[in-house]
C-alpha cells in the first residue's frame, strides 16, 4: 500500500458523499490509503456573560464529528479493503485541501458543497483547490439525484500539443490502464494559428491540409505513450472546434475526463486556463485537472 494517500474533503453535502465513494474506489485501484478530511472553523460570536464558549462550540464539534463518521462509514461500505484515516481540522476548507495536496497523490472533492446556492454549478472551494493544489484534483459532479456516477465508457483527455499537456497525458494513460478503459485522445484546432500568409482570406486556406497536420501532431504526441502503455487502447479524435465544446460532448459518454490546468492559450503566470475552468462548472462526469510542472 502506498504511503501517499488519496485525500477527499467532506462537508456533509450529497456531492461530498459521492466524492467519497469515488475516492474510495480510486484508492482501491491505486492500493492507497484514503484520508477523509473536514474543515471546521469555529465562528466568532458574542456570547452572554453567563455562557462559556464551550457551550456554543461543543454542538458544532459533535455535528462535525458525526458528518465525518458518516463519510468514513460510506467509504468503508464502498471499499471494505481500503485503509481509511480521517481528520477534523479547525480551518477553512480551501486552506485545508491545499495543505493536504502537498503530500497527497490526488485530492477529491464534490463540485459544490453546502455553501452553494440553488443553481450554482461549481463552488468557490472547487475552483480554488483546482487552481492552487500541488497535486491532481478530481472534481465530482455526477452521482447526485440528476446524474448517476458513471462506471463505464472511455477516459477522455484533451491534447493541445503544449508542453503543459504532458502531465495530463501521463495521468490519463495511467487512469485508463487502472480502469481497463479505452483512452480517447481529443485534439481541437480551431483556435490554433494557421500557417498562411498574413491577410489571406479563409477560403484560400487548404483546410484538408490543416486537418492532416493536426492529426499528425496528435499522433506524434501519443507515439511514446502508446509504447509505454501497450495495454491501453487509444482512439484519436481531431476536430475543428473549441476545446470546451468538444470535451463536454465527449464527456457525455465518458467515465472520466482529464485536462491540464492550462494550455497553449494561457499567458505566463496563469494558474488556471479557461478550458479547465469551464470544465469544472459543466463536466457531467468526474473530472481530473492536472497541473503542469
Amino acid at each position: 500500500m502506498s504511503d501517499t494517500p488519496v485525500v477527499v474533503g467532506v462537508d456533509g453535502s450529497a456531492f461530498a458523499l459521492t466524492a467519497t465513494e469515488w475516492a474510495a474506489d480510486e484508492a482501491a485501484r491505486r492500493g492507497a490509503r484514503l484520508h477523509i478530511v473536514h474543515a471546521n472553523l469555529w465562528p466568532t460570536v458574542r456570547m452572554p456573560a453567563a455562557h462559556s464558549p464551550i457551550e456554543f462550540q461543543q454542538p458544532l464539534l459533535e455535528h462535525s464529528q458525526q458528518l465525518l463518521k458518516v463519510a468514513v462509514n460510506t467509504a468503508e461500505a464502498r471499499q471494505p479493503g481500503v485503509a481509511i484515516t480521517s481528520a477534523l481540522v479547525g480551518t477553512v476548507p480551501l486552506d485545508l485541501l491545499i495543505a493536504e495536496s502537498r503530500h497527497a497523490q490526488l485530492v477529491v472533492l464534490g463540485a459544490r458543497g453546502l455553501g452553494g446556492f440553488a443553481g450554482l454549478l461549481a463552488g468557490s472551494v472547487a475552483v480554488g483547490v483546482v487552481t492552487h493544489a500541488r497535486c491532481p484534483v478530481a472534481v465530482i459532479r455526477a452521482g447526485t439525484a440528476d446524474a448517476a456516477l458513471p462506471t463505464d465508457g472511455p477516459v477522455v483527455v484533451g491534447v493541445d500539443g503544449s508542453p503543459g499537456s504532458t502531465p495530463a497525458l501521463r495521468y490519463a494513460f495511467e487512469a485508463a490502464s487502472r480502469l481497463d478503459a479505452t483512452l480517447c485522445a481529443l485534439h481541437t484546432w480551431s483556435d490554433v494559428a494557421v500557417d498562411a500568409p498574413l491577410g489571406d482570406p479563409a477560403w484560400m486556406i487548404d483546410w484538408d491540409r490543416v486537418q492532416e497536420d493536426e492529426e499528425r501532431l496528435l499522433a506524434e504526441r501519443l507515439a511514446g505513450w502508446q509504447q509505454e502503455y501497450p495495454d491501453v487502447k487509444v482512439v484519436r479524435r481531431v476536430t475543428r472546434d473549441r476545446p470546451v465544446r468538444s470535451l463536454l460532448e465527449a464527456a457525455g459518454t465518458a467515465q472520466l475526463v482529464v485536462a491540464g490546468s492550462r494550455g497553449r492559450g494561457g499567458f505566463a503566470g496563469m494558474l488556471l486556463g479557461s478550458t479547465s475552468h469551464a470544465l469544472i462548472h459543466h463536466c457531467p462526469c468526474p473530472l481530473v485537472v492536472v497541473r503542469d510542472a
